[in-house]
């Protein structure tokens, strides 16, 4: 039989949406972790790959977008555009696309969106890749600084 105290302890912890998932040891095991179902996923996270980073605000319904202008060298001219990150995160995947639009150089026509699909990889970091028509590019997700229930 289980004590007046911890029966209340136990029912504060299942109605907050915790349950079972307060026995993680933060290890994974396959599952998903990077947030816990009894974590907000709001806040400001990072987006690492090896030729873009990006820090984006996550608000309460799990969506980001920022905007950012960005330079290439186009056959030895310098052009300017907008680069846009948006994309939805949850407790099992983060899913996001990154934009460029607005060339400074006439006549250059921006390619496909590249798309980026991610899973879990530990507490407050997923991990996943990205494609753009044959190119494909690993990327990381991370919360920044302590997740915090």
């Amino acid at each position: 039989m289980i004590s007046k105290p911890a029966a209340v302890l136990l029912g504060l912890i299942l109605a907050a949406g915790c349950g079972p998932a307060l026995a993680d040891d933060g290890d994974c095991g396959g599952s998903p972790c990077a947030g816990g179902p009894w974590l907000s996923l709001a806040g400001n996270w990072r987006f690492v790959s090896p030729i873009a980073q990006w820090s984006v605000a996550v608000n309460d319904s799990g969506r980001f977008h920022a905007e950012g202008p960005r330079s290439v060298t186009i056959g030895g001219e310098q052009a300017s555009y907008i680069s846009t990150l948006a994309g939805t995160i949850s407790h099992d995947r983060v899913a996001l696309s990154i934009k460029a639009d607005n060339f400074s150089l006439p006549n250059f026509v921006p390619g496909p969106a590249t798309i980026c699909t991610g899973v879990p990889a530990g507490p407050g970091r997923y991990e996943g890749s990205c494609a753009n028509g044959k190119q494909r590019l690993g990327f990381a997700f991370i919360r920044e600084g302590a997740a915090t229930p």
